[in-house]
Order: C-alpha cells, then sequence, then structure tokens
C-alpha cells in the first residue's frame, strides 16, 4: 500500500472507486481468508515488474508472498546500472511537489568519532 502511495505521490485515494461499505467488505473478506475482490491498480509511473512484485506482496496466502530476501533481491536487481541523471521523472510527475530540500547537493561529511 505504501509504494502504492508513493508511486502515485499521494496524488490519488487509495480505492478511490469503491464506497466507503465496498472498502471494508473488501477487507473483511480478506480477513476471512479470501482474496481482494478488487486490488489497486498500477500507478502510471510504475514499471510493471514493480506493481507485479506489489500484487504478489498482497496476496492472502503467506506462501504464495514474496520473502523479504527475494523483494530485496529483486529491487537490488532493478536498481543494477541505475543513474540518476539517465532516470529521472517527467516534469508533469513532479510538478507542485515542494520536498522542502535545497536544489544544491550538499557534500558528504564524515560524522567525527569518539577518540579513546
Amino acid at each position: 500500500m505504501t509504494l502504492w502511495e508513493i508511486l502515485t505521490f499521494a496524488r490519488e485515494r487509495p480505492f478511490d472507486a469503491l464506497s466507503n461499505t465496498q472498502v471494508v467488505d473488501n477487507c473483511a473478506r480478506c480477513c476471512a481468508g479470501q482474496q481482494l475482490d478488487v486490488v489497486l491498480g498500477q500507478p502510471a509511473n510504475c514499471p510493471r515488474e514493480i506493481y507485479d512484485l506489489m500484487v504478489e506482496c498482497w496476496n492472502r496466502v503467506e506462501l504464495h508472498r514474496p520473502s523479504f530476501r527475494e523483494i530485496h533481491m529483486f529491487l537490488q536487481r532493478k536498481n543494477m546500472g541505475y543513474s540518476p541523471a539517465s532516470s529521472q521523472l517527467p516534469q508533469h510527475a513532479t510538478d507542485d511537489i515542494d520536498t522542502g530540500l535545497s536544489s544544491s547537493p550538499v557534500p558528504f561529511q564524515p560524522v567525527p568519532t569518539a577518540k579513546t
């Protein structure tokens, strides 16, 4: 759920097409051991492989969900060759987002260690 919200830049409300009662009923079916009737759709800026991973994580049956190790390995493989300069988001994806961060890079400064 959190990853879905991150990938939609928190601009979409999860299960927005459902009424509150339908959302509760959907969750109740899941708690009763059934699969969800409605799952969240693929965000526009989300690669298919990442969405497929999210859907696997939402599986009701624990044995059918990936382990944290599998998720970590998958994300490491997806990150191979990543370069921030070559992977910038389209301008429309970042419109109206105020991170409050400085646009100038902050140089790395080592943390002083205590002398014994």
